[in-house]
């Protein structure tokens, strides 16, 4: 678990996958969403605009800088986020 560096209810731990162990199955998690949005949508989207909808997923692609979050109490939650996604230098999305 990490130095707490703002008040907040949850502690953090921070990792990085340098062997890719974590991103690889992330990736085939959203290989596997990404098809079954675009089966069930393929049909009225081709019959529409005659081309495959976009990715639903609001990033596709597991990063290996990761943060967990420990909640300290059954129920806890995660206060508002004041910050926005982190962004790689090849403009992918975290």
């Amino acid at each position: 678990t990490a130095e707490p560096t703002k008040d907040s209810p949850n502690d953090r731990s921070y990792f990085c996958d340098s062997e890719r162990l974590v991103q690889n199955a992330f990736a085939r998690a959203f290989e596997a969403v990404s098809a079954s949005t675009s089966t069930a949508t393929a049909t009225a989207a081709s019959a529409a605009t005659k081309s495959p909808p976009p990715s639903r997923l609001p990033a596709t692609v597991p990063m290996a800088q990761m943060r967990f979050l420990h909640y300290k109490y059954v129920g806890g939650g995660l206060p508002p986020h004041v910050d926005l996604s982190r962004t790689d230098l090849e403009g992918r999305r975290s």
